[in-house]
C-alpha cells in the first residue's frame, strides 16, 4: 500500500526492519518517501503479489494484511502460504470483508461495467474515469456518500479506484 500502515508498524516497533509489499510500483513509492519522511531507514518494499511471499526468502514475526484478503481468489490457500512465510510464534493479522459490507462498492463495480471499464487491467484513463464520475454526483447520492472518501481518493488515486472500483468480485468469495 502507500506506506500508512507501515508508518504505524515501524513507529511501534522502534529498531524493527518492516517489510511492504503490493502490486503497485507507484503505491510502494509513496511509502517509501512517507517512511523517509519521518526518518525511517529500516524499511524494505518489494513489488510482489501477496501469494509469492516465499521468494523473499524470509520468516517473519508478524504479517499485517490489511485491505488485501479480500482480493486473494483462494483464502485457504493464501492463509497456507502465509503461514509457511512466519516463524514458529509468528502471528498473522489481516482484516476480511462481508457482502453487506462491500455491497456499495459492488454497485459501483457494476455502473462502471455498465459504462465499459473494468475488461482488465485498468488503465490511467479508466481511474480518471471513476474519478470523474464520482466527483461529478451530487453529495447527497447514496453511491457516492457510502463508498467516496475525497481525501483518500486525493492522496492515492490509483490506489483506491483500482482497489475499490475497478477490481471484479473474486469468484467463490461472495455469493452471486
Amino acid at each position: 500500500g502507500s506506506g500508512y500502515k507501515t508508518l504505524t508498524l515501524a513507529e511501534a516497533n522502534p529498531g524493527a526492519t518492516v517489510i511492504g509489499i503490493d502490486l503497485s510500483e507507484k503505491s510502494l513509492e509513496m511509502a517509501r518517501q512517507r517512511l523517509s519522511y519521518y526518518g525511517f531507514t529500516q524499511a524494505q518494499f518489494h513489488v510482489l503479489p501477496l501469494d509469492q511471499i516465499a521468494q523473499l526468502g524470509l520468516k517473519f514475526d508478524y504479517i499485517n494484511c490489511d485491505e488485501v484478503l479480500y482480493l486473494m481468489p483462494d483464502l485457504v490457500e493464501t492463509f497456507q502460504i502465509l503461514k509457511a512465510a512466519l516463524k514458529p510464534k509468528g502471528i498473522l493479522r489481516g482484516n476480511l470483508h462481508s457482502l453487506y459490507q462491500r455491497q456499495n462498492f459492488f454497485r459501483a463495480q457494476e455502473l462502471f461495467t455498465l459504462m465499459g471499464l473494468m475488461q482488465g487491467n485498468p488503465a490511467e484513463s479508466e481511474i480518471n474515469t471513476v474519478i470523474e464520475t464520482m466527483q461529478s454526483f451530487k453529495e447527497g447520492v447514496p453511491l457516492k456518500r457510502e463508498t467516496w472518501q475525497p481525501k483518500d481518493a486525493a492522496e492515492r488515486p490509483h490506489g483506491v479506484c483500482v482497489d475499490e472500483f475497478l477490481v471484479s468480485r473474486r469468484p467463490g468469495l461472495y455469493p452471486t
